[in-house]
């Protein structure tokens, strides 16, 4: 099992360009209207723990210019789906928890099973969400009034996206102790 690793450890930490990651969610998410699906299209058996670590390890060096850490506590997690659209919706959380997060704290990624299904688990010690913002937050183009400057706000309605089309949901919600949740549940293979 991949318990309590630091991601980076042992694998290069080599991430790809903030821009190439958005273009290709604002494909994602306009593709829906062009041509709708049910599912994803690539139905394969990843384990959501190699996935999670795969993006978090993409993700290592913007985190580590903010001066922030990502741990990843995961066991392996088998689902069905495309691989590259969960790594896709795993990348957006972790992104999002980063840019949230102040310097010298850590986003925490889990993956466990929970309750029958498979869930992610992305939580970081910024702000959290205001009250009045969390019926919003997959709301397409919709961007908190304090939301640090340059995003699109597609990041998370894209990330819900891809989580419907595999089954599965995604939450939002504030740690008790400070910070934002975001939480995907997704079927079990």
């Amino acid at each position: 099992p991949l318990f309590g690793r630091h991601v980076g450890e042992g694998r290069a930490g080599v991430g790809r360009p903030q821009l190439g990651r958005r273009v290709e969610g604002h494909l994602a998410a306009g593709q829906e209207q062009v041509e709708p699906r049910a599912a994803a299209d690539l139905r394969l058996h990843p384990d959501l723990a190699a996935v999670a670590l795969d993006a978090a390890d993409g993700l290592l060096p913007g985190a580590e210019r903010r001066g922030v850490r990502i741990e990843v506590d995961a066991e392996p997690v088998p689902t069905t789906g495309d691989p590259a659209r969960l790594r896709q919706l795993v990348t957006i959380l972790i992104d999002n928890a980063v840019r949230h997060a102040p310097s010298g704290s850590t986003v925490a990624v889990g993956v466990h099973p929970v309750d029958g299904s498979g869930s992610i688990r992305v939580t970081d010690r910024g702000p959290g969400f205001r009250p009045e913002d969390l019926p919003h937050v997959f709301d397409r183009f919709w961007r908190a009034a304090d939301a640090p400057p340059g995003g699109t706000g597609l990041g998370l309605s894209i990330a819900a996206w891809i989580a419907e089309r595999h089954g599965g949901s995604v939450t939002a919600s504030n740690a008790p102790d400070g910070g934002a949740v975001l939480e995907v549940r997704l079927p079990l293979r």
